[in-house]
């Protein structure tokens, strides 16, 4: 029989001294890649975050002539330079659409304008009509009083002249006179009404 033996104790040592090395490397290495981490996410967080109030900002307020300012040459810096890109488009076309705003408000003010005389001048000759027709009505109403007033004054006229040639040439009778007088009486009366009649109907215009 052979029997041989060895001492394993070395091994183990080196063993856990490797573990331990290794153990503290491995914390030392997670240490530096969070530190590396934190520092490479402020680093890109800040802007990105920073980025983000300016557009709210912006956007609360409506100002698109604000630019957003990065001084880099990195990706970061690309998106800035987008962001002021798309802000210049966005402030143009707020220009463009104010002014088109301007116009068309312009416009429509010039057309309600002209609405408002035309319907003025509209109105003025709907009122001119009116009256037209109404002074038309009033003049036919009164033309016939007045027709009348004029008959009766010159059946009046027409008997004076006869009773003043018949005094004249002595030839005036009693009866030729009452009834001279009784036409001229009734002609009166229907003179009288016929202007009383004529001055009622321009009373009424006039009212």
């Amino acid at each position: 029989y052979l029997c041989i033996k060895k001492d394993a104790s070395i091994i183990f040592d080196y063993a856990v001294d490797a573990l331990g090395a290794f153990a503290i490397f491995s914390a030392v290495l997670i240490l530096l890649v969070m530190l590396i981490g934190a520092k490479g996410g402020s680093i890109i967080l800040e802007p990105i975050l920073t980025l983000a109030e300016s557009m709210q900002k912006i956007a609360d307020e409506k100002n698109y002539a604000t630019r957003v300012e990065y001084t880099g040459s990195n990706e970061i810096a690309h998106l800035f330079t987008a962001t002021n890109t798309l802000l210049q488009e966005t402030q143009n076309l707020t220009t463009e659409l104010e002014l088109r705003v301007q116009e068309r408000t312009k416009e429509l003010q010039e057309s309600i304008t002209e609405l408002q005389l035309a319907q003025s001048q509209l109105i003025e000759a709907e009122k001119m009509a009116a009256l037209g027709n109404l002074v038309s009505g009033v003049a036919h109403e009164v033309n016939t009083p007045v027709g009348n007033a004029l008959t009766g004054g010159s059946i009046i006229l027409r008997e004076a002249q006869m009773m003043q040639k018949s005094l004249e040439d002595g030839s005036l009778k009693r009866s030729s006179m009452e009834s001279g007088l009784s036409i001229m009486e009734q002609s009166s009366s229907l003179l009288i009404k016929s202007l009383t009649q004529a001055a009622q109907l321009i009373r009424s215009f006039k009212q």
